[in-house]
């Protein structure tokens, strides 16, 4: 069955993204329950990190942490993502996805009830058992996304998206109000998102998936063939590109405002509308690529808005401080949506996804976790923030190009045109 065209009228768009939500599941013969834990999975991959940041005055009120410990826990979870991903592929390959995940899952669970240990030991050994779970769970999702709802990507990709970046947003504002209701111990605040991954991980398990539906004709992607392709470095470039500007925002921003003389809590209110404001971004993102028709259209427009935002920090950010924080973070949303959906967009099999994925998100985030310490030596070195916002506009180019030559339909693992399924059926993800 043919889902319904969103070509009527510009303002369905979300409506349609809803709609297409809630049937993926029925034309990929799937129960309702699937759904729901493949949501639940994606809402739970973030807040045990998120949350952090949040209580790192508790911690370091209680001696546990200098301020440079605490910069290096903060990191630790990006530099993971960047150095495990590619065990990940492995993972997937060696498992069954669901399997896999669901280890993940339990890793997760255990990762973050660790860190509720008296010795702070066990917080930097469940951060790192955490981080590398995420790292895996990261490489997996967009694999599972192809081999479940091949005919719906683009909707699942952008659902997963926004359930990060809500569950990333709601363990931001909720971990220090959970900590006073018990008893103001950092250690159960940041223990207690355990409980979400642990819920996920057992809807997960009775969930059941069917076999991927791969193309008959794609031959086994090797890493040195990868490596090699023009196209899988261009939709690497878009994910490294998005992640350091996301990363580079989100460590800075206050701090950019404040120093041009908003108020610290004013600051703070910013960061909050810049995290939120990516998750309608990015759930939206699927209808809008399919109203659009073309990708690249996309593309252009995301880079658009991102420029106006960039421009309003640097030029008159005391001007509309609000406009420009929205501004960005709905261009952050939508870009980190284009993001995955290319890199589940751009292969024909599961196994050539979840190398794909493991490619980008590996140099992504590495250059992610570099990105906020090069804006703060600039910031340093010029004594102004002129020029990391210059850095910034730069890699807005490379995102943009990246993104225009990554629309094309090519594949990683060969061939081109629509992505064709058995039986005939083709993909209503349009990127093209």
């Amino acid at each position: 069955m043919r889902v319904r065209s969103i070509c009527t009228r510009p303002n369905s768009v979300g409506r349609e993204v809803v709609w297409r939500l809630v049937r993926a599941a029925w034309p990929a013969q799937l129960k309702l329950r699937w759904l729901v834990a493949f949501l639940l999975v994606a809402l739970a991959m973030r807040p045990a990190i998120s949350g952090v940041p949040a209580v790192l005055v508790l911690i370091d009120r209680d001696g546990v942490l200098t301020a440079t410990t605490a910069g290096v826990l903060v990191a630790l979870p990006v530099l993971c993502f960047a150095l495990a991903a590619p065990a990940g592929a492995v993972l997937a390959r060696t498992l069954s996805l669901r399997w896999a995940l669901l280890l993940c899952l339990v890793a997760m669970s255990v990762g973050a009830g660790m860190r509720v240990g008296i010795s702070s030991v066990w917080l930097w050994v469940g951060t790192l058992v955490l981080a590398v779970a995420v790292a895996f769970g990261n490489v997996l999702m967009p694999a599972v996304i192809r081999a479940t709802f091949p005919t719906h990507i683009g909707v699942m990709t952008a659902a997963y998206a926004a359930a990060i970046g809500l569950g990333a947003s709601l363990s931001a504002g909720l971990t220090v109000p959970i900590t006073h209701l018990l008893g103001g111990s950092w250690r159960l605040g940041i223990g207690v998102w355990a409980l979400l991954s642990a819920c996920a991980a057992a809807v997960w398990a009775g969930s059941r998936t069917r076999a991927p539906t791969d193309p008959t004709d794609v031959p086994r992607l090797r890493g040195t063939r990868l490596l090699g392709s023009a196209l899988a470095w261009q939709v690497t470039l878009v994910m490294a590109m998005q992640s350091l500007q996301y990363q580079s925002l989100a460590s800075w921003l206050p701090t950019i405002y404040v120093d041009h003389g908003l108020g610290v809590v004013h600051a703070g209110f910013q960061l909050s509308l810049y995290t939120l404001l990516g998750v309608p971004a990015s759930l939206l993102m699927a209808g809008v690529v399919s109203w659009c028709g073309r990708s690249y259209v996309v593309v252009l427009g995301v880079g658009a808005l991102n420029l106006c935002g960039l421009l309003g920090l640097l030029l008159v950010p005391m001007l509309y401080p609000t406009l420009w924080s929205c501004i960005l973070g709905l261009s952050q949303g939508a870009a980190v949506s284009l993001a995955l959906l290319f890199n589940t967009m751009r292969a024909r099999s599961v196994d050539s996804v979840a190398q794909l994925s493991a490619m980008a998100q590996s140099v992504g985030y590495g250059i992610a976790f570099v990105g906020p310490l090069v804006l703060g030596w600039m910031r340093s070195a010029s004594g102004s923030w002129t020029a990391p916002i210059v850095f910034l506009l730069v890699s807005l180019v490379g995102l943009v190009w990246s993104g225009i030559m990554a629309s094309r339909e090519r594949y990683v693992d060969g061939g081109e045109g629509p992505l064709v399924l058995p039986g005939g059926a083709t993909s209503s993800a349009p990127l093209h």
